[in-house]
C-alpha cells in the first residue's frame, strides 16, 4: 500500500462516516464493521476466505445520490495478512470508543509494518454482490468476482471490469428492483436495474 492510502486509512479508521442503511442516512465506523467472504471466480483457484471491513470512500455518498431508493450501501476492503488487519480493527475500536482521537499519528508506523511484514499468497481480488427481488417478489442474487494474480492488481485495466459488469447486467432480470453493485460499473448495471435498493462492493 502507498503512503497516501495508509494516511487516509489512519485518518478515518474508527471515525463516524455517513452512509446509507435501512433506507435512510446513517453513520458507520470504518474498520469496526466486518464480514467474511471467499472470492471464487468459476474455473479459477479461489482466494482464501477473507475478512472485509467497512472503508470510507466517495462511493458511499455518490451512489446514494445516484440511487436515492437504495436501502444500503456498504464498501469494504480486506487487507492481508489478516493478523495485521485485526490489529487495525482493534485500533479503530479505540478511536470509536474515544480512547484515541485518531490513528493519524501512527500512519508512518502503519506504512512500515504493512509493507515489511508480508506473507501468504501473492494474490488479490474483488467481488460485487447483487441481491434483490423482481416484480413477483422473488429473491434474486448475483455476484461478480475478479482475481488479480501476482502484481496484476494495481495495473488491472478498468475496461475489463466494465466489460465483465456489462456481461453481468445482461444476465440479470430487466425487472430487478433491488440490487447490490459497485462504483463506476453501476452505470452498466443501471440499464438492467430499475430501482436498486442495496449496493455493496468489496475489494482485497
Amino acid at each position: 500500500m502507498g503512503q497516501n492510502v495508509i494516511r487516509a486509512i489512519a485518518g478515518y479508521a474508527g471515525q463516524p462516516v455517513e452512509l446509507r442503511r435501512d433506507g435512510r442516512r446513517s453513520m458507520g465506523y470504518p474498520f469496526t464493521e466486518s464480514l467474511r467472504f471467499t472470492i471464487a471466480p468459476p474455473g479459477r483457484v479461489a482466494l482464501k476466505s477473507t475478512l472485509f471491513s467497512l472503508v470510507d470512500v466517495p462511493d458511499l455518498r455518490a451512489l446514494a445520490e445516484v440511487w436515492p431508493e437504495t436501502d444500503e450501501i456498504w464498501m469494504g476492503a480486506g487487507p492481508v495478512p489478516e493478523v495485521l488487519h485485526r490489529a487495525l480493527i482493534a485500533l479503530a475500536w479505540f478511536v470509536r470508543w474515544r480512547l484515541l482521537r485518531s490513528l493519524s499519528p501512527l500512519a508512518r508506523l502503519m506504512y512500515l509494518v504493512m509493507n515489511r511484514l508480508r506473507w501468504g499468497e501473492h494474490r488479490g481480488g474483488m467481488f460485487v454482490a447483487v441481491g434483490g427481488t423482481d416484480e413477483s417478489e422473488r429473491t434474486l442474487k448475483r455476484s461478480w468476482h475478479l482475481l488479480a494474480e501476482g502484481d496484476d492488481g494495481p495495473s488491472s485495466p478498468a475496461w475489463r471490469s466494465r466489460r465483465s459488469s456489462a456481461k453481468l447486467s445482461m444476465a440479470m432480470s430487466p425487472h430487478l428492483v433491488r440490487a447490490r453493485g459497485q462504483r463506476a460499473r453501476t452505470c452498466r448495471l443501471r440499464s438492467a436495474l430499475r430501482a436498486p435498493n442495496n449496493l455493496l462492493r468489496y475489494a482485497r
